[in-house]
This record gives C-alpha cells, sequence and structure tokens, in this order.
C-alpha cells in the first residue's frame, strides 16, 4: 500500500498482480517475430510417425492455436526480413512445408513453374527466394507445394506428396505461423498489472 497525502487528500494506491493465462500449443516452443509481431512454431514429425503431404500438413496446422489464441496455418514468407529472421531463429528449413502453392485444380497455373503462385492466406504473392541451384521452381512433374529445400530456407516446388521424389528424403515437418496480429493489451509473460486507488478525503 502506498499512501500519498497532501493538504487535503490522502490518497491510498493498491498495486495487484494479475497474471493472465494464455493458450499455447507446443509449450514454449512458439517463437514471435518482433517485426511483425506474429508467433511461429517448427513441427517436426516424430520418429516413426508416416510424414505428411502438404495437404495434412496445413490441416493439422490449422487446428493449433497460437499464444493469444490466435488462429493458425502455414508459414507465408512474404520478405526478405522475414526470410532471414526465419533462417536465424531456426536452425534447419530443409524440407519443411511453407504456405505456398499453386491450384492443382486449373491446369493453367502448373504450366510456369514460376507463376499463378499463392499464399494461403490470400497475401500477395510478391517475394520470392526459389533455390538457384538446380535451379527451382522446375515443376518436374505436379509439383505444386512449397517447400524449404536448403538448411536456410530457400525453397523448391514439391509435390503434394511428403516422398516427393524417388531417392529423396521425405518432408520433415512443417512451418505454423498466427495468422493475425496479437492483441497489444498482452505484456511479455502473459502478464498484466492492475491498480487500485483509494481516495479518502481528509478530514
Amino acid at each position: 500500500m502506498i499512501v500519498l497525502k497532501n493538504r487535503s487528500w490522502t490518497v491510498g494506491c493498491a498495486m495487484l498482480l494479475v497474471v493472465i493465462m494464455v493458450s499455447t500449443a507446443g509449450g514454449d516452443s512458439w517463437v514471435q517475430n518482433p517485426a511483425n509481431g506474429h508467433y511461429y512454431l517448427p513441427v517436426t514429425f516424430a520418429p516413426g510417425q508416416n510424414a505428411l503431404s502438404w495437404t495434412n500438413s496445413r490441416a493439422e496446422a490449422q487446428t493449433l492455436i497460437a499464444p493469444g489464441g490466435l488462429s493458425v496455418d502455414l508459414v507465408t514468407i512474404i520478405s526478405q526480413a522475414e526470410a532471414n529472421w526465419l533462417s536465424t531463429t531456426f536452425a534447419d528449413l530443409d524440407h519443411y512445408w511453407f504456405g505456398g502453392y499453386q491450384n492443382p485444380h486449373y491446369a493453367y497455373e502448373l504450366e510456369d513453374p514460376a507463376a499463378n503462385w499463392h499464399w494461403v492466406t490470400g497475401e500477395p504473392w510478391a517475394y520470392t527466394n526459389w533455390d538457384p541451384a538446380w535451379p527451382e521452381p522446375n515443376n518436374m512433374g505436379d509439383e505444386w507445394c512449397l517447400a524449404g529445400w536448403t538448411t536456410d530456407g530457400k525453397w523448391n516446388d514439391w509435390k503434394n506428396d511428403p516422398l516427393a521424389e524417388t531417392g529423396e528424403a521425405p518432408a520433415v515437418g512443417y512451418i505454423a505461423e498466427s495468422t493475425a496480429i496479437p492483441l497489444p493489451t498482452a505484456l511479455p509473460g502473459g502478464v498484466a498489472l492492475a491498480f487500485g486507488c483509494l481516495l479518502a478525503r481528509r478530514r
């Protein structure tokens, strides 16, 4: 209790610490990007678990809940700054599904490997990070899903199949991202402070 006095008022202020529980998936594995406020989670398929296709990985990602109760989808990488942050924050992005795709229901979208790509969130497809070594994208047969192809997250177009190509290593997981910016009312660690003050007129 803090008591402040002046000539006509006595002010008593009590500080109450309120802990706000934040709903999370994956414990403390979610990492927030300070540049955009979004949360990211690398989900690695467990040893012995069948690797998931792109569509099944997306369906699973959408069942997750990010801190603050935010909805989740596969990651969308819309700038070099975001790509740099991901590769710095997570040690290995190779063979992880990302949230880019061409629509396989429209044959014309697959005619040009580099054209007609979309993000699952509907954000503009303005930035790309294709692996130039192969080069990518090359659509070697019904490759309309986006995945990491190098440890630092260069992109590859891939079939909707976790095994991709014969002899190729299977998909190892996917990167999930919250799809909304957290409300600014939450403080770091999920702690908020509430203050109660009592004013009493001096007699």
